[in-house]
């Protein structure tokens, strides 16, 4: 009879050291990345946002200017309400649009950086994400270095 719990006791130790042993290989072969800090502090990133912040100024000065040649109009407030829907709509669409590009061109960077790593990374996931991770799976410094490498003509459409 103490045998057999000796076995089971082997047993589970063995499973535990398997359960350990592939956690641990799991671990090495993926790698976080802080997206939302990569785009911010990245050239092209940094780009984007003068691009949109330019848009938005145009966008406010012809809605000013939209408004003084209103200003005898009998219906301003709605007239310059559907205006400003519009200018609104056109800024959330280019910043879409804008984000799209850098997400496309991280993601870029992103798979030439697993093809060419040593570290048998395989996957890399958004830090965001992940409940826990150590400093050395962060892998984001290494991409925004990779995507400065990179310029993005905003201004050209699809």
């Amino acid at each position: 009879m103490f045998k057999t719990h000796g076995k089971k006791r082997n047993l589970w130790l063995a499973a535990a050291c398997m359960v350990l042993l592939c956690a641990s290989e799991a671990a090495a072969e993926t790698a976080v990345a802080d997206v939302a800090r990569i785009i911010d502090s990245s050239l092209p990133g940094k780009a984007g946002q003068a691009y949109v912040d330019g848009l938005k100024r145009r966008l406010d000065a012809e809605i000013k200017e939209y408004a003084e040649k209103l200003r005898t109009s009998s219906n301003v407030e709605a007239l310059l309400a559907q205006r400003c829907a519009e200018a609104e709509a056109a800024y959330n669409a280019e910043m879409s649009r804008v984000s799209a590009m850098l997400m496309d061109a991280l993601r870029s960077v992103a798979q030439k950086w697993l093809k060419g790593n040593k570290r048998g990374v395989t996957v890399i996931v958004p830090s965001n994400g992940v409940l826990a991770s150590s400093p050395g799976a962060d892998v984001s410094d290494e991409l925004r270095r990779l995507l400065d490498r990179i310029s993005i003509d905003f201004a050209k459409t699809k």
